[in-house]
């Protein structure tokens, strides 16, 4: 049907257009867990039952079983695959070549994929948005513009400094961002605007907690800040055991939290089994952190953070070092 090179002409299309008649939506996004939330918000136009596979661990089989499936009761069923550049290569020819099922939307998820073949056919049989080649400037700008809607969705107006302060501070996680715009908006109370000064009262505990921010930034694969923050943090005063602990509790965590999640556990099954976790939104960002790191990477991750506690108390003494080693294997 069309191809989009920008989020906001997406969006617009997909609340319109979203129609049975379409059967494939390419979602091709540089950042994984941003596709994520673009792919969640388009699933919120149709009320029907979805199957969600990651491309890794998607059989020939499952494949073949969703291009044939056929509905008994008229009902449509939506299939989403992320990382689909990690799909075999005869699978991909499948989505390439093969007719779809009337019965099944495909919504395939992407960071760097270039098939020009399946490109084609979701510009033909649905819709495509491909931001894979959005240059950082206009990443920024496109953000910075998402934030000024969220404000105005909240009846609230944000100023531009405050916006970019917000940003920066937050980084390029709409989950998170959206928190922190919730957050603001209840403390002005019945103030249209949300300003600098706002945002450095309400969001001043993510200045006062480089540990926690360092965690996160691990999680997201940041590599260059996970860096910075960590040596931040070492240049502070912090002890490389006591950053080491930390990091593998929150591992821990995360990892338990996506065990749940495929077992198909709800809120209130989480919310018993982490009481640390206050609240609806910081539980789903907790979830939606640790999705995005993967729970292999997860299991990986904690083995390799107690090989770094092992050597700091053996055989190396240099804490940047051990950063620098912790980091390279994280991430």
């Amino acid at each position: 049907m069309v191809k989009f090179n920008q989020l906001s002409a997406f969006d617009i299309a997909v609340k319109k257009k979203a129609s049975p008649h379409f059967s494939l939506y390419l979602i091709n996004v540089k950042d994984e867990m941003e596709g994520k939330t673009i792919a969640q918000e388009t699933l919120k136009q149709w009320n029907l039952p979805v199957k969600r596979y990651h491309a890794d661990q998607m059989t020939d089989a499952q494949l073949k079983e969703e291009l044939s499936f056929i509905s008994l009761f008229d009902e449509r069923r939506v299939v989403l695959i992320e990382r689909l550049e990690k799909l075999k290569k005869n699978n991909l020819t499948l989505l390439e070549k093969e007719t779809f099922s009337p019965s099944v939307i495909f919504i395939l998820c992407a960071t760097s994929l270039k098939n020009e073949a399946l490109n084609q056919r979701a510009e033909k049989e649905g819709m495509l948005l491909d931001l894979s080649s959005e240059k950082p400037w206009e990443r920024q700008d496109r953000f910075l513009h998402w934030i000024h809607q969220m404000a105005n969705s909240l009846q609230k107006k944000i100023t531009d400094e405050a916006a970019r302060k917000l940003l920066q501070q937050v980084g390029f996680q709409p989950p998170l961002l959206k928190n922190e715009l919730d957050k603001l908006s209840c403390f002005v109370g019945q103030c249209p605007q949300i300003t600098l000064n706002d945002l450095m009262q309400v969001c001043v505990q993510m200045a006062l907690e480089p540990s926690w921010h360092w965690t996160n930034a691990i999680l997201q694969k940041k590599a260059p800040l996970a860096c910075h923050l960590g040596r931040s943090q070492l240049e502070a005063g912090g002890s490389i055991q006591g950053m080491l602990v930390q990091l593998r509790t929150q591992f821990q965590t995360s990892y338990r939290l996506v065990c749940l999640v495929k077992e198909g556990r709800n809120f209130q099954d989480l919310q018993r089994e982490f009481p640390q976790i206050r609240g609806e939104k910081a539980l789903q960002q907790a979830v939606y952190l640790a999705e995005g790191y993967g729970m292999a990477s997860l299991r990986k991750g904690i083995v390799s953070i107690s090989e770094i506690d092992l050597l700091s108390r053996s055989s190396i003494s240099d804490p940047y070092l051990l950063m620098d080693l912790l980091i390279a294997r994280l991430l």
